[in-house]
């Protein structure tokens, strides 16, 4: 009996489809959906300095007990960077983000300029998430619920797209070395991010979750 011989297929190698531009059905619809958890955060967030604008006394959704609360925060200078809230900006772009991710369910190729941008955008964000948390644990003292909603989603939405970039950044290269290193570990290094966020809540902000604990 003579036995076909079956090559071996890598399951990290991108198929036709993504080095093209596309995307997995999974990785398109973890990216809609992480999008709409982010905008839906950012809505409320801007929902919630709406009526401590309008309603300075009125008690917010986001104030919780003393360690996750949005008021000391909401007016600051930290969270209007660009003049307008940094929310909005969220808002726009986790929008944008759906509809990218929709597109990219129904299959849609994107040019590699834009995988680029949304690296690029998605390492700016980390920068961001990463300065803020630091701003709410020396200044603000305090952790906004909404905000950690938007961490939460951002770092999965990062890893997303910067393993789309990995796996197809050399068409018909074995995927091997450092980027085959980073593509197998990514959900590892995403849960030390994770992990990473809560030692730094949990030591800088040691008072607070002791009073909520």
């Amino acid at each position: 009996m003579v036995e076909e011989a079956v090559e071996w297929a890598d399951p990290l190698a991108p198929t036709k489809h993504e080095q093209q531009g596309g995307a997995k059905p999974t990785t398109a619809g973890a990216m809609s959906v992480l999008s709409a958890i982010g905008a839906i955060a950012s809505a409320m967030l801007i929902r919630s300095e709406y009526i401590h604008a309008t309603q300075p006394d009125a008690s917010l959704a986001c104030d919780l007990n003393p360690l996750l609360g949005c008021s000391s925060s909401l007016t600051s200078v930290q969270a209007h960077l660009f003049g307008v809230p940094n929310a909005l900006l969220g808002l726009l772009a986790f929008c944008g983000l759906v509809g990218i991710g929709i597109a990219l369910m129904a299959r849609v190729r994107l040019p590699r300029w834009l995988w680029w941008a949304l690296a690029a955008g998605c390492g700016a964000a980390l920068v961001w998430v990463a300065w803020f948390l630091n701003q709410s644990v020396t200044i603000f003292r305090s952790l906004c619920p909404y905000c950690l909603t938007v961490w939460a989603v951002t770092i999965p939405l990062t890893c997303l797209v910067w393993t789309h970039l990995l796996r197809t950044s050399r068409p018909g290269e074995t995927l091997s070395g450092p980027r085959r290193l980073l593509v197998q570990s990514r959900w590892f290094l995403v849960v030390l991010v994770y992990v990473a966020i809560v030692a730094i809540i949990v030591v800088g902000l040691a008072d607070k979750v002791a009073r909520v604990l």
